[in-house]
């Protein structure tokens, strides 16, 4: 029960922190992008 339990915890969390990343890295992306607009004017 107990391995099924820490399986289950680092499970979560890699994916906990995969998403975070993805937001993370999107909002650099959109922040890029609009500092990049923003120069153009």
């Amino acid at each position: 029960a107990l391995a099924t339990f820490v399986c289950n915890t680092f499970f979560k969390a890699r994916f906990t922190t995969k998403v975070f990343f993805i937001q993370f890295h999107n909002a650099m992306q959109r922040g890029l992008a609009l500092s990049t607009w923003i120069h153009q004017f």
